[in-house]
């Protein structure tokens, strides 16, 4: 497939993921009872849906690191695991997204914003659960 395939992938791949457990048709990252950011799977996969793509998706994902969707990431890259549920400080995900050293991602744009890292950091704090 070609980048512009994984790009249409990608965005059909957000819309759904975006109603994935909101009754309201909200976005996968709303439903706190005071209308914060909820640390969902889903979430996690709609921020990496927005920022991380074409790069890392589908069978010619940069790094084998595949982040369109929740599997691809917690199967990791060629380096290895990019998560370490309960444990953000030591998750390359975060390094990654931090430029804690490494590279920092998304390489060559602007950087996540920190609610959106935050949200990334308490999911896996959490345990990371998938669903």
């Amino acid at each position: 497939m070609k980048r512009t395939e994984y790009a249409l992938i990608a965005v059909a791949a957000s819309v759904l993921l975006a109603g994935v457990g909101c009754g309201d048709g909200g976005s996968a990252a709303d439903g706190g009872a005071d209308g914060e950011t909820v640390a969902t799977a889903a979430a996690v996969v709609e921020i990496m849906n927005a920022n991380c793509m074409p790069c890392h998706a589908g069978a010619d994902a940069q790094e084998e690191l595949a982040l369109d969707s929740i599997e691809g990431l917690m199967a990791g890259s060629e380096h290895g695991a990019m998560v370490v549920p309960g444990d953000a400080a030591t998750s390359q995900l975060i390094k990654n997204l931090r430029g804690d050293g490494a590279v920092r991602m998304p390489y060559l744009k602007d950087p996540l914003a920190e609610a959106d890292i935050k949200l990334i950091e308490d999911w896996i704090n959490a345990g990371a659960a998938t669903s």
